[in-house]
């Protein structure tokens, strides 16, 4: 059987949603982390959210490269006319665009330099998730399967609620000690 028949009728297609996957899969890996580190008590996870991140941006990179070259030849009139035709591909280029900042910053002489930023600029992968996730549904054909984009959508939701809620809990936290702090000064005085 030649490579045609494992990989379907058009090659390119298979390579390209299957990277996709594998960089939506990779983000929602690296995004899992903090919660499963949370959960088991095991801040030795930590090490491995850079690595999965970059491993989801190099997913996101092969998958921008085989439509680039693979389906568009690197001809901009027809990365034009499949942006016009097809607005969705717009978000997944926003997407790659944060995460290449995010991936160009994620050493740790970045995170020296930038200090406090570097935690806010690498938020943005929440955005990133959520307009790959938007990229992937719109990306889908009529007649195709909805569960995995359906499944990827669950886990990146949870995964926001889940830093939705602990950012809440966090806040309220940090508030309960400063009004503590505030009402022992003024007892004192």
């Amino acid at each position: 059987m030649g490579a045609a028949g494992v990989l379907g009728a058009d090659p390119i297609e298979f390579f390209a949603r299957s990277s996709g996957q594998w960089a939506l899969g990779m983000l929602c890996l690296t995004l899992a982390i903090t919660p499963i580190r949370q959960v088991l008590g095991q801040p030795a996870l930590l090490r491995w959210r850079r690595t999965l991140g970059l491993y989801a941006f190099f997913y996101a990179f092969l998958h921008m490269i085989t439509w680039l070259w693979g389906d568009r030849n690197l001809s901009f009139s027809l990365m034009f006319e499949d942006l016009s035709g097809r607005p969705f591909i717009l978000l997944g280029m926003l997407a790659f665009a944060i995460m290449c900042v995010l991936a160009a910053t994620s050493r740790q002489e970045s995170i020296r330099k930038l200090g406090r930023n570097w935690q806010r600029l690498h938020r943005l992968v929440y955005v990133v998730g959520v307009l790959a996730i938007i990229h992937f549904w719109k990306m889908q054909e009529e007649g195709q399967s909805q569960l995995v984009p359906a499944v990827f959508t669950i886990i990146m939701a949870f995964l926001l609620v889940w830093r939705l809620v602990h950012w809440v809990i966090l806040r309220r936290r940090v508030q309960a000690i400063v009004d503590s702090v505030g009402r022992q000064s003024e007892s004192g005085k």
